[in-house]
């Protein structure tokens, strides 16, 4: 199986890298920066392609595409994610609002459109996660003081949505990972990223197309949008 992984340089989208290479699996894990990404290249492998990309940008997730292996992808992970910081009117960063919808919520968008063809080949698991967060949800939302944070994820919630309307033949769903101890998540989350990188990689694989469209934790359990 191959699996393809962004925000892979630390924290949860490392650790999923190193448990697919565990389980035998070929990744390609996107990062913006490869050479900075330390962590990540001690994980050598003849299955493991880090590639460059940037997600908030169109040509260089083109350009990752064009570097990547060829042949189909069986897992699309869009793990990539900025957190930003508390915000109050007035006096608000819109920038940093800007740019991390731009990266959260359309950097999926991006990822989707350049690789979906390539999942669509694929034999047996063909799947589209978009790591979400319950911050996002409308109907239980978890204040946060981080409006564009909780505002990317609700899009990316949308999107998951029509994608699934899209791709009849591929599932997608939104995967809430739960609180995580990382750089996002901070000291104080009850889970460590291995916890929650192992749950994910079960859960992906418990996947069928009754979960298509569905807003999920790593239970299989749908929340509320």
């Amino acid at each position: 199986m191959r699996v393809l992984v962004t925000g892979a340089s630390r924290g949860i989208g490392l650790k999923l890298v190193e448990k697919y290479l565990a389980h035998g699996d070929e990744v390609v894990a996107a990062v913006r920066d490869p050479d900075g990404a330390a962590e990540l290249r001690a994980l050598a492998s003849p299955r493991l392609h880090v590639v460059a990309m940037d997600v908030g940008s169109t040509e260089s997730v083109r350009a990752a595409a064009a570097r990547c292996p060829e042949g189909p992808f069986h897992v699309l992970l869009n793990n990539a994610a900025l957190n930003g910081g508390p915000q109050r009117a007035p006096g608000m960063d819109l920038e940093r609002a800007a740019r991390i919808l731009d990266v959260n919520a359309v950097g999926p968008l991006r990822v989707y459109d350049t690789f979906i063809e390539r999942v669509r080949a694929a034999e047996g698991l063909r799947v589209v996660v978009n790591v979400s967060s319950d911050s996002g949800s409308l109907s239980a939302f978890r204040v946060s003081g981080k409006p564009e944070y909780a505002m990317s994820k609700a899009a990316l919630n949308a999107l998951t949505l029509w994608q699934a309307a899209q791709e009849p033949r591929v599932i997608c769903v939104a995967l809430h990972p739960g609180w995580t101890r990382t750089a996002m998540g901070g000291d104080k989350a009850p889970y460590s990223d291995e916890e929650t990188a192992g749950r994910m990689l079960e859960a992906i694989a418990r996947l069928g197309p009754e979960h298509s469209g569905l807003f999920l934790d790593t239970a299989l359990k749908p929340l509320p949008w």
